[in-house]
């Protein structure tokens, strides 16, 4: 249109003197002297012409908006100028940061032309921060009460009012229609969606006032006669691409004070006019200057292909330093240039060293989405190209379906006609066909219009699919790829070309409608897909759009059995549980792959040889020739079996059984003449070769290679020590050969002066000896379901003794701790089986006092040690209180330290030593504290009290270095409000409002003690993370508990109605147990939902005592005395540690009731009377024996 006006002012044909080019469309000839273009037009010729000598001049017209195309022009054109000294470049926009454009290119000059606008009075109408915030009043709310408020005092010029979007704009228009103005007037919607007719409406004259309710298409794209109100909201939705988690973002944000300026502009078009902004005069002036560019928000992979195939940025630089010396106005971010890399990488467009690969090349020649490109060479190599071209440029316009207001329903309707079940691509190629059939049939665009039309699909964006299909197939034509297949593609085909361009975008089912993309993210399907509801576990989405929740788009059902082949390099093996398999003769290991986090293959079995073969060929000596689990009747075999049963039958003659040495010496023969056999396949290609060299008896063993390896020897002194060192003390170590008596095995003597420096834990570990025996006696103690995993136990036991360390903790947690890590089994530290683990196995103690007399012995190392330490404690007590005092007085003075807002103080000790007195150290316990002032750092008189005041202080310093992250949080509790009447059996809105924060800081911020920065930093990181991972929102956790706690107590109540209130006593003391009063404090946020099972297993419970009383009251008597033994240990005094395990028995005693009365609701761990009572002997016995004897 622009092209045509000029031309008509300089009387010449459109064509001649002055001409266009667009995508799709281009008139000029020979003589076109002014050609108008798209800035994309303009660069696609670069490619041709890298000078452009075929221009003098270039004006850039609109550079405010700031696209991806205008910011990579302007950059283009900044290194052309150099090089063109004879080109002039002409920038021009309404409202552009001159001087920074003027910098960019060389300080050029700055020409101002004045408008011819009629002037604007601004009026501030700031909606109330409080009431906003509330909930009392919405910017909708402010935008009708304006509108109508102007329509009651003004009686001429029309209303163009500002909102972010759709839904916005539906929701304001809806309540302007229906009535409350004194006057009728026409209330019109304007956003990208509607139809071409819709929009069109806006520029009708008519007799009616109109009041426009727009999008920001309204600010510069197209102008609307009449305007002489505008009403700002401030706000825009704008589309942001995350480089992290790989999502495009819609979210909702404050406008810059340039696009303030473009709408206020509106108002003044044909007359003076106002604008009323909902938002307050110092909310303008803090607003950035110009829209953020496009580039800054935007996935850049695109970008950099384009870069890399024109060659362009520093050539001296690559990879990311290449794209960011690029001359843009807004360098892009790190991160971002760095996320466009690695998709480039994933879609195998460049190499490791950041250049171009072949494939990059042919993807850089079609100039559409690399993704959509990458789709268009597979599915070239799939034979589906006929299809995946169809689907590739339908996927870079605009949907063609089209939702008329009054007509939605109807529209629907038609729509369904072109839906696959399957796959949303599926119902894109279906409306393709449908639109070319009609085509073939009509060949008549009018005709084809009124198809259009009565299918509700844009005839315009259904011609521009079609010109951008042509342009693509010319392309593939151009570069020899346009291979037509004859027949029609099956859907494997189809969706492996998609798939190969869009990887990172597969999601797996987790539950109902709810999907786990990479990365862990959160996915749903989109409402308007035809798979909303019933799509697979598997699911492809053509892109991930976060709105009020992130959504997967254009969805396809995908077997996941294709992701492997297409992922390649992209996935990732991990191996687990080697074994030999006795079957099949070959030692197998479980492989796991997953791509992107996902697991894509869960586990099979492969051969371990190829994996890791000196592993493998290990497992195959120990378990299949040693242990002879090899079904194989091979000569060596059957000699070396013969030759090791006599020398055992010799060895008992003596009462001596040297078995397990036979085994190592075995071990030690095979290892030395195999290798990298891990099957028996193997061993026999490994016979067959060495017969056919002549050599028959390689593996064949004799007595002296059994016995030479058996030779005794002395025991090491580093693993059975004479001394324990504490500080500069040595304690001396007795060993006794006794068994049967009480001082048989290992015997530590203490004096009194080293008691008050011991722990219990750290005698666990005296003997290094020792720890293979213990070991193999408590995996032997372990149930046959469990013990069967560490088979061999003697070997399994080596490698752990091998491997473990001596540490601060006791040695049952650390052995509980390496087994998972190196063999990947949960086993409890409560599951070890002590008290079965013969007496010289375990340490003894031998406490004497400072005259050398035996006060004490035992093996009860933990009991021997504390009674020790309180009797030292209360003599010296008397003796060091004055002195303590004034000891901790003077150390606070140096310790204290107030209001703290970051770890700025170095390190905080869990206890340091201020002086000592007769030998007897006195200690403080450095720790922080919180209090209306802030956070401070204090000296504690005891650990218990550092502990218990530095949780809440050490989470508010961890919340303010998490940050903004946490402002989700303030609004979902804001929310409370609206849950008042549920949370009302639990406290007030306020108490309950803070019990949930302080619930969900303990979740994100607790653990163990931070000594220094570093431990701070990687806890506020850990935090971060598990921040993001937080979902659903707590206040839909909060919610869902308190509507199943509700119909507990109505279950509660209908049984009490049938039994009476005492028949129910029973099981609603149990529901205030598990939600009591300000449950969210006394409740940690991890076992939220859990709660759920044990509400739903106390509502099963109710269901069956209402049938049969006699069989609740038989199956509560399988969980006695454990509900009387918690509520006595509750009420008993106990130490800091005992109350963490309490809080362990109280859930186990729950999983028990799962597990009694309502079996089918499944407990999170195994759970029986028996191990609650080895868990309360454990670590309750001395509190158990006082209830008894009371």
């Amino acid at each position: 249109s622009i092209a045509r006006q000029v031309a008509k002012e300089l009387e010449t044909e459109l064509g001649d003197l002055v001409g266009y080019r667009i995508r799709f469309s281009e008139k000029t000839s020979p003589r076109t002297l002014v050609q108008f273009m798209t800035d994309g037009m303009l660069l696609a010729e670069t490619q041709r012409d890298r000078f452009l000598n075929a221009y003098d001049a270039i004006i850039v017209d609109e550079a405010h908006e700031r696209s991806l195309n205008v910011d990579f022009l302007l950059g283009y054109l900044q290194q052309l100028l150099p090089k063109r000294p004879d080109l002039r470049v002409i920038i021009t926009s309404a409202s552009i940061d001159t001087r920074r454009f003027s910098e960019a290119f060389g300080n050029a000059p700055v020409v101002e032309v004045s408008g011819r606008a009629f002037p604007v009075e601004v009026q501030w109408q700031p909606l109330d921060p409080r009431a906003e915030e509330a909930g009392e009043r919405t910017v909708a709310d402010a935008v009708v009460e304006t509108v109508r408020e102007i329509l009651d005092t003004t009686w001429e010029g029309d209303l163009l009012v500002f909102l972010p979007g759709e839904q916005e704009i539906r929701e304001t228009t809806e309540r302007l229609s229906g009535g409350g103005g004194k006057r009728e007037v026409k209330i019109l919607p304007l956003f990208g969606r509607l139809t071409a007719a819709e929009q069109n409406r806006v520029f009708r004259e008519d007799s009616l006032r109109k009041v426009v309710v727009a999008t920001n298409i309204a600010e510069t794209s197209l102008t609307i006669p009449g305007i002489r109100y505008v009403v700002d909201s401030g706000l825009q939705r704008v589309s942001r691409y995350s480089p992290r988690q790989r999502i495009q973002r819609l979210p909702v944000e404050m406008i810059a004070q340039s696009n303030a300026l473009q709408r206020a502009g509106r108002a003044g078009r044909v007359a003076p006019g106002v604008c009323i902004r909902l938002y307050a005069e110092e909310t303008f002036a803090q607003l950035r200057e110009y829209a953020e560019p496009e580039i800054l928000r935007s996935n850049l992979a695109g970008v950099i292909l384009q870069m890399l195939h024109l060659k362009l940025g520093d050539p001296n630089a690559s990879g990311v330093e290449r794209i960011r010396n690029f001359p843009f106005l807004d360098p892009p971010a790190v991160p971002a240039v760095k996320e466009g890399f690695r998709l480039l990488r994933e879609l195998g467009a460049v190499a490791d060293d950041y250049r171009l690969t072949a494939r990059g090349r042919q993807m850089a020649k079609i100039p559409i989405e690399p993704t959509s490109a990458r789709m268009l060479l597979e599915a070239y190599e799939e034979r589906a190209l006929v299809e995946v071209l169809v689907i590739a440029a339908g996927l870079s316009i605009q949907d063609p379906r089209e939702f008329p207001l009054e007509k939605k329903e109807q529209a629907r309707q038609q729509h369904r006609v072109f839906v696959n079940p399957e796959s949303d691509f599926l119902t894109l190629l279906n409306i393709w066909n449908a639109y070319h059939d009609e085509w073939d049939a009509l060949r008549s665009e009018n005709k084809l219009r009124k198809f259009c039309k009565a299918h509700f699909l844009s005839f315009v964006r259904m011609r521009e699919w079609r010109d951008i299909h042509r342009q693509l197939a010319g392309i593939l034509r151009d570069a020899k790829l346009l291979v037509i297949n004859d027949n029609p593609a099956d859907y494997r085909a189809i969706h492996c070309s998609l798939l190969s361009g869009l990887l990172n975008q597969i999601a797996q089912k987790d539950e109902k409608s709810k999907y786990r993309t990479g990365g862990g993210k959160e996915v749903f399907v989109f409402p308007g897909s035809g798979l909303h509801g019933k799509a697979g576990p598997w699911v492809l989405a053509g892109e991930q759009v976060e709105t009020t929740r992130l959504y997967a788009r254009k969805v396809a059902n995908i077997d996941v059995r294709w992701l492997e082949t297409l992922g390649g390099g992209l996935c990732r093996k991990s191996y687990s549980f080697p074994r030999f398999d006795e079957e099949s003769g070959i030692v197998q290991v479980d492989e796991k792959v997953t791509l992107h986090g996902l697991p894509i293959v869960p586990r099979r079995r492969v051969a371990y040889g190829r994996v890791n073969p000196a592993e493998a060929t290990q497992l195959f000596i120990r378990e299949g020739l040693v242990e002879e689990r090899l079904h194989a009747h091979l000569p060596f075999f059957r000699n070396n079996h013969k030759l090791k049963q006599r020398l055992v039958s010799a060895d008992a003659k003596v009462r001596r059984n040297r078995e397990f040495a036979f085994a190592a010496a075995a071990e030690a023969f095979y290892t030395e003449r195999l290798r990298n056999i891990a099957s028996i396949h193997d061993l026999n290609h490994l016979l067959k070769q060495k017969h056919a060299e002549g050599v028959q008896d390689f593996l064949f063993m004799q007595e002296a290679d059994l016995l030479e390896r058996v030779a005794e020897q002395q025991p090491e002194a580093d693993v059975f020590p004479d001394y324990l060192t504490v500080g500069t003390t040595r304690l001396q170590l007795h060993y006794a050969f006794a068994p049967g008596e009480e001082r048989d095995g290992a015997t530590l003597r203490v004096h009194d002066l080293v008691v008050p420096h011991l722990r219990a834990p750290l005698l666990d570990w005296l003997v290094p000896g020792q720890w293979e025996e213990r070991i193999q006696s408590l995996l032997r103690t372990l149930p046959k379901a469990q013990r069967k995993q560490f088979v061999p136990i003697p070997d399994t036991a080596k490698r752990l003794a091998d491997l473990l360390e001596p540490n601060e903790d006791d040695f049952l947690n650390a052995l509980s701790r390496l087994v998972h890590k190196e063999l990947g089994v949960q086993i409890s530290p409560q599951d070890w089986d002590w008290e079965r683990v013969p007496a010289y196995l375990k340490p003894r103690l031998e406490l004497r006092d400072n005259r050398n007399r035996v006060v004490s012995q035992g093996r009860e190392i933990e009991q021997l040690l504390q009674e020790r330490q309180t009797a030292l404690k209360e003599f010296a007590k008397t003796q060091a209180q004055d002195r303590q005092l004034v000891v901790l007085q003077e150390a606070e003075a140096e310790w204290n330290l107030d209001q703290i807002s970051g770890w700025n103080f170095g390190k905080l000790p869990k206890r340091i030593e201020l002086d000592a007195l007769a030998g007897i150290p006195i200690y403080a316990f450095p720790g922080l504290l919180k209090n209306e002032n802030g956070v401070h750092r204090r000296l504690f008189a005891t650990q218990e009290e550092a502990q218990e005041q530095t949780a809440p202080a050490l989470r508010e310093l961890l919340a303010f270095a998490v940050g903004p992250d946490l402002a989700w949080l303030e609004k979902d509790l804001a929310d409370l409000r609206n849950l008042r009447d549920a949370l009302a059996p639990f406290g007030t809105v306020a108490e309950c409002k803070s019990d949930v924060r302080e619930a969900v800081h303990a979740f994100l911020f607790d653990g163990p003690w931070i000594k220094s920065e570093p431990e701070f930093e990687a806890r506020a990181n850990a935090a971060a993370i598990k921040l993001r991972k937080l979902s659903p929102r707590v206040i839909e956790v909060l919610e869902a508990l308190l509507s199943d706690h509700a119909t507990t107590r109505q279950a509660l109540h209908k049984l009490a109605l049938s039994r009476g209130k005492d028949g129910v006593a029973e099981l609603e003391q149990h529901l205030r147990t598990l939600m009591p009063k300000r449950f969210a404090r006394h409740i940690p946020y991890v076992r939220w939902a859990d709660l759920h099972r044990y509400l739903r297993a106390l509502r099963i419970r109710a269901e069956r005592m209402a049938l049969d009383p006699l069989k609740d009251a038989d199956k509560r008597s399988q969980l006695e005395p454990w509900p009387d033994v918690l509520r006595q240990l509750q009420h008993t005094s106990l130490a800091h540690a005992e109350l963490q395990r309490l809080d362990e028995f109280r859930w186990m005693l729950e999983e028990l009731r799962v597990s009694v009365f309502a079996p089918e609701v499944r407990t999170a761990f195994p759970s029986s009377t028996k191990r609650m009572e080895r868990f309360a002997k454990q670590h309750f016995e001395q509190h158990l024996l006082a209830l008894e004897t009371a």
